[in-house]
């Protein structure tokens, strides 16, 4: 379990590396995540709030191998529902909003389509799952991030 939260925990920093390491890291994230949730997946249940929203954030890695990989793990726990964006939609929020501020322009892209893809789901942000605040705040990183 430790190690499944420190995995999760590391993904987030990945893109603070050069493109070849993080590409590297981001692959070498994605496949131990996939083989960690199909050899240990009560483990993996046990910590999914803490590794699901990385997993989200996976799917929308711009390589498509590395995508690929994250997607087998996000249809394998949520049947690539909508509902589990809404349950871990804070999460997943927070997230983002840590991304946008990477220095890594991939990082930046990857969470706007992230983000972009949470604003299509049927009902995201009329249930109150994610605070108007956290909207706000990640719509106006957005802007800046558009405008600098």
């Amino acid at each position: 379990m430790v190690f499944s939260l420190i995995l999760a925990s590391g993904v987030l920093n990945l893109h603070n590396n050069n493109f070849v390491i993080e590409e590297e890291l981001r692959s070498i994230s994605a496949i131990t995540t996939r083989e960690i949730s199909k050899n240990a997946s009560d483990r993996f249940k046990s910590v999914a709030s803490a590794i699901m929203p990385t997993v989200f954030y996976g799917t929308f890695d711009t390589n498509k191998d590395i995508s690929g990989v994250w997607n087998d793990v996000w249809e394998e726990h949520t049947a690539g529902s909508s509902a589990a964006v809404k349950l871990y939609a804070p999460e997943i929020v927070d997230q983002l909003s840590k991304q946008l501020k990477s220095a890594s322009w991939n990082a930046k892209k990857q969470s706007a389509m992230a983000l972009k893809a949470m604003s299509e789901v049927k009902g995201m942000f009329s249930h109150g799952q994610v605070s108007l605040e956290a909207i706000t705040k990640t719509a106006i990183s957005l802007t800046l991030l558009f405008l600098t």
